[in-house]
């Protein structure tokens, strides 16, 4: 049996309805592609948890986890991903990038223009088509 690893992608709105992506570092696995900030939910902890304490870490800065907005299970060669998608409210004035080589606010609308992670598609298109109402 594969298992099965949680994991938290923090798509964070600002108040004029942009979110933030970031650009994973050309070394890590996957690089040069969008991402939303995140990681792994640990021992004990909700996804909002994670997603807030995430943001912490990869952005210095604070966010508030308010809605679950989907999930999407990916099959690895050795694991099952399971990623849950959180949105989170912009509370903080600025941030400091620790992980990722560049951000951008992007109207949700546009969010498709950006080259995130091939399995990320479903979640992507489900934010643009919220964004284009």
């Amino acid at each position: 049996m594969q298992e099965k690893i949680q994991i938290v992608a923090a798509m964070i709105e600002r108040e004029d309805g942009r979110v933030l992506a970031v650009l994973r570092s050309a070394e890590k696995k996957i690089g040069n592609r969008w991402e939303f900030p995140g990681g792994k939910v640990e021992k004990g902890e909700s996804y909002f948890q994670t997603a807030e304490r995430e943001v912490l870490e990869e952005l210095c800065c604070k966010v508030e986890a308010v809605e679950e907005i989907g999930l999407i299970y990916e099959e690895m060669e050795n694991c099952i991903l399971e990623v849950h998608f959180v949105k989170c409210l912009w509370r903080d004035t600025k941030f400091t990038l620790t992980e990722h080589d560049a951000f951008v606010w992007i109207k949700k609308e546009n969010i498709l223009s950006l080259k995130f992670a091939e399995a990320d598609r479903p979640m992507l298109e489900k934010i643009e088509k919220e964004g284009s109402r």
